[in-house]
Parts: structure tokens; sequence; C-alpha cells
């Protein structure tokens, strides 16, 4: 199944129907007592555009709004993703300093798809040495972050300082 399926905002269905609005009583009423006879032309407004609604729960909302959620959806996962790859190198790391080979065989069995018993001492220890360069990479991009809003906020200071 396509994960690229649009699914309802509130239940998570995929059961949706497309619909094209079209001319609408009430805003035709409303603009005809506020404006008169030509305010009748208020029930057009809106008319081409797509609606969709959920055929599960009857939610409805239009596609720009789906569009942003899905967004949102996907930043929510990636971070999720990142987080989840940070704490399975650490975990990977600090077993395999412990001694840990079963749950390192484990883990790495899960990341890269192997089978648990063909996993060698061989592979487990060039993927420590993967993980713990990737860590040290991610630390130095952390500190050197760190380090220009360190050097940002005293230049600010100094400025701030010097013109008061």
């Amino acid at each position: 199944m396509s994960e690229d399926l649009i699914k309802c905002p509130k239940c998570g269905s995929t059961q949706i129907s497309a619909q094209k609005k079209g001319f609408s009583g009430k805003k035709a009423v409303a603009g005809a007592i506020l404006t008169g006879g030509i305010g009748i032309l208020a029930g057009t407004l809106g008319s081409n555009k797509i609606k969709l609604y959920c055929l599960a729960c009857g939610n409805s909302w239009l596609p720009s709004q789906y569009q942003e959620q899905a967004k949102k959806e996907n930043e929510r996962q990636a971070l999720h993703d990142r987080n989840n790859e940070r704490q399975a190198i650490t975990d990977f790391i600090d077993w395999y300093e412990a001694g840990n080979a079963h749950e390192c065989k484990k883990l790495y069995s899960r990341i890269k798809a192997s089978d648990y018993d063909d996993i060698s001492q061989q592979a487990l220890d060039a993927f420590y040495r993967d993980m713990k360069s990737k860590r040290q990479k991610e630390r130095k991009q952390s500190l050197g972050c760190l380090l220009f809003v360190i050097i940002i906020t005293i230049v600010a200071i100094i400025v701030y300082n010097y013109n008061t």
C-alpha cells in the first residue's frame, strides 16, 4: 500500500471522497439580505473549490489544510526517526563498550536486517567504529553551533555596552 494515500486528519481513514463545492444558498440569502439583489452572487463564492470528505467519520477539509497537516506529520516523523537513530547509536556504543555482544547483535540485526546468527565479530567491530565516528561528528557539530551562539552573544553584549 502506498504511503502517498490521503488520510483523514481526524480518524486516519483512507476512505476519502473529493467533491467540487457548488452554489451556496445560505451565502446567496445572506448576501441578498445584506446588499440587496446583487448579493445573490455571494452564493457562487468558493464554488470552484474542491472539498475532501471522510467516508468513515464524516470529517471535511480543504486539500490545502491536508497538505499543511501532512507536512507537520512528516516533520514530526523525521524528528522521531532522528531521535531513535541517536538512541540506537548510543545504545550500541554503550553495549559494545560494556562487552554485551548479545544486545549489540540484536540491535545490529534490526538495523541492518541481518540474521542474528550470521553476524560476525568483525561486523560488530566495523559497525562500532562507524557509530562512534558518527556520534563524534554530531558532537562536533553541536559544539560548533554552541560556540557560534556564545560568540554572537558576547559580540551583542559588547556592542550593547559600547552604545550605552
